[in-house]
């Protein structure tokens, strides 16, 4: 079984030179990254910053610029039937098994937007667009979605402190509060597994907690969380995570931004004041192929490579 991993810097692939059947903490990855897609070369304006990326299952990349959404198709730029306008600003992107585009507007009235990459359907308001705020018919600045396999959406509500629960349908006039903490939670991305464990990426507290839904109490610290620094137990501006499971254990992937780095933690071994180990990056800032600058998102394909 083949294992890849997408990066976007420029936008990197991985892949994977060893698999035990021990556990997939085992996984050896090349220190070399193959650039398939340069944003330069596809003349993005200069301050985009952290863009967010999905991959369908034609294995087609959506690239978020917080400008509009571009599709990426056998390395060539293609736009999508659909443009926003000025006061739109699209922060992350999502698609779900049924090949269905989920794009955060998180521009003066922050939405979520569905639309289908099958039937080419009209674009869909499933959750917001209501005006900024708080109230659970609302959402402020979105950067991190997740839909599971019973189709529902979570989002990570950043400027609200919470993470947020709303049918895929867009019949629902509000969602559903999940998870509330403190203001110095600061969820940028998240993972939903089968029984509903919320993995959280909290960007300001530099570490990724599990939560369980509709508890409001402290999580458990699954990496970092012992102050922003570049140790291999500490984190720096995480921005996203990667979840991979399967029968022996979990693996965790963890985008440490501001390491310009990638580390990964196991279920057997993960938690407050756990050494992660570098998987990719963390040779210095810089356009190499063994190097990241401020790298902005990181997914798994939909075929499992």
């Amino acid at each position: 079984m083949s294992f890849s991993m997408y990066i976007i810097t420029i936008l990197f692939l991985i892949t994977k030179v060893l698999l035990t059947k021990q556990c997939c903490d085992s996984v050896v990855w090349n220190q070399n990254g193959t650039t398939i897609v340069d944003i330069q070369l596809l003349h993005w304006q200069k301050t985009i910053t952290l863009p967010q990326i999905a991959i369908d299952s034609h294995l087609s990349l959506y690239i978020a610029d917080g400008n509009q959404v571009r599709l990426i198709k056998t390395f060539q730029p293609l736009t999508l039937p659909f443009k926003f306008d000025e006061h739109s600003y699209p922060s992350t992107v999502f698609i779900d098994r049924h090949d269905n585009l989920y794009i955060a507007d998180s521009g003066r009235n922050p939405r979520i937007l569905k639309y289908s990459l099958t039937t080419s359907e009209n674009l869909t308001v499933i959750a917001g667009g209501n005006g900024r705020g708080n109230r659970t018919d609302q959402i402020s600045q979105c950067f991190g979605l997740f839909v599971t396999d019973n189709d529902y959406l979570y989002l990570a509500d950043y400027d609200n402190h919470r993470i947020m629960k709303w049918p895929t349908s867009g019949k629902a006039k509000k969602g559903e509060i999940v998870l509330q903490q403190g203001d110095q939670f600061s969820p940028v991305d998240l993972f939903v597994d089968k029984n509903n464990m919320l993995y959280v990426v909290d960007q300001n507290q530099d570490q990724v907690q599990l939560f369980t839904e509709y508890d409001s109490t402290e999580g458990t610290t699954l990496a970092g969380g012992q102050g922003r620094g570049s140790n291999y137990d500490q984190l720096r501006v995480p921005r996203s995570l990667l979840v991979v499971m399967n029968d022996n254990c979990t693996t965790l992937y963890v985008l440490d931004t501001g390491n310009d780095r990638i580390l990964k933690w196991s279920s057997l071994s993960w938690g407050k004041g756990a050494a992660g180990t570098v998987v990719v990056g963390g040779n210095g800032r810089g356009n190499q192929s063994n190097q990241f600058n401020s790298p902005g998102g990181i997914v798994r394909d939909p075929q499992g490579n």
